[in-house]
């Protein structure tokens, strides 16, 4: 007797188990997927990994006039009356999304870069095209290669580690006032980029930081560096100068090679530690093109200096910002051309370093914390940010 009660009560168990997850059903998934992409076409939804109260489920859905099939993952946490989503990814091509769990989209840019390329294929093939728009078909499909294939070099440490971004801004930074209203506190200090007629303000945070940097007649100039600071004037007018305001910085890691496999040049300014230097990854030829370089510092100086401020009573509350973010997780660079991405993304991207795609204008959407908190901040028009926290 006492066994068969066990054995019912194990199967009223399980059977309620069993109904608490099956009541996520397909159709809700569906119509929750089109409450926030109604002019879609859903194609399918597919279980992927689960585990305790977690479930993730992958949509792919057809955009309007398209026949590339895209795709999405979608987590779900049990609560106690209802299921509720706890994460999403961005688009990618279909089943190129494979690890949702640890929030990894290796194929992230691959559904927009897709669509893209197949458009200029149809060109191609409809009539004659010069050697830089072949060039630019190259690129495309470089970086859609990374799109599809790059979670195969995942498990490799990284040759570089993400620093911190920056936007070029008009002189005085005034669009800060953007972060401070998202919730970001401005650390204290102004720094003078000597010898680069620059200066800029930062959103401090434990393992890197976001900067504003702006031209200041009040910075000198040097001789060697006109060009540079002649740069940055431009990609402050960004608007009107079609420059990307965009910079991405990485840090040195043990597996940093000692030469990239693509050229690279070398920039030393007054502003710096004697000895140390900039490391550009895009070229010359490219200065519309976002700004992609290694610092002259390396991770493990940032870190150290970094912990120890924040432990500092007065110095440390620049890292305490009011709406609770703490660390830099990840970053997308949104270019309005493929023209505007250099050689050197698609081995960015291969790395899982930094996300790039191609979209209507250029836009830095960063992650912080994993975006645990659920915020999104959109920063536009003032600044051309997106912040997830």
């Amino acid at each position: 007797m006492t066994r068969r009660i066990l054995a019912v009560f194990l199967v009223a168990l399980l059977g309620a188990a069993g109904m608490a997850c099956g009541s996520l059903k397909d159709g809700r998934i569906k119509s929750d997927f089109l409450k926030e992409n109604p002019t879609v076409t859903v194609t399918a939804v597919v279980s992927g990994k689960s585990g305790g109260s977690r479930l993730y489920k992958h949509i792919r859905f057809l955009r309007p006039g398209k026949t590339v099939e895209c795709e999405v993952v979608w987590g779900y946490q049990q609560a106690k009356r209802d299921w509720r989503i706890f994460y999403k990814s961005e688009p990618g091509l279909a089943g190129t999304l494979s690890r949702p769990d640890v929030g990894s989209t290796t194929g992230a840019p691959g559904c927009q870069a897709r669509r893209h390329e197949v458009a200029r294929r149809d060109e191609s093939e409809n009539g004659p095209r010069s050697g830089r728009r072949n060039m630019k078909g190259a690129l495309r499909i470089a970086l859609l290669s990374v799109a599809v294939f790059g979670s195969a070099f995942g498990a490799d440490a990284p040759p570089l580690k993400l620093s911190h971004g920056w936007i070029v801004v008009k002189t005085g930074a005034r669009e800060r006032v953007a972060l401070e209203k998202a919730g970001f506190r401005i650390a204290p200090s102004v720094n003078p980029h000597n010898g680069q007629g620059t200066a800029s303000v930062t959103v401090e945070l434990l393992n890197g930081f976001l900067e504003l940097i702006y031209p200041d007649p009040t910075v000198p100039v040097s001789p060697a560096l006109r060009a540079g600071a002649e740069k940055f004037r431009l990609k402050s007018a960004w608007r009107e100068t079609g420059y990307s305001p965009i910079g991405i910085v990485f840090d040195r890691t043990p597996a940093t090679p000692e030469k990239l496999p693509f050229p690279t040049w070398k920039v030393s300014a007054d502003w710096m530690e004697k000895g140390t230097f900039i490391e550009i990854m895009t070229p010359k030829e490219m200065p519309k093109a976002v700004s992609l370089s290694i610092s002259s510092h390396s991770e493990s100086t940032r870190a150290r200096e970094n912990e120890a401020l924040a432990r500092d009573p007065v110095k440390g509350a620049m890292f305490l910002h009011p709406n609770g973010a703490r660390r830099l997780t990840g970053m997308q660079v949104v270019a309005p051309s493929a023209d505007g991405l250099p050689p050197a993304a698609s081995y960015i991207a291969e790395h899982g370093l930094v996300k790039f795609d191609v979209g209507k204008q250029w836009l830095l959407d960063v992650t912080l914390d994993d975006g645990t908190q659920g915020v999104t901040k959109d920063l536009r028009p003032d600044l051309p940010m997106v912040i997830h926290y």
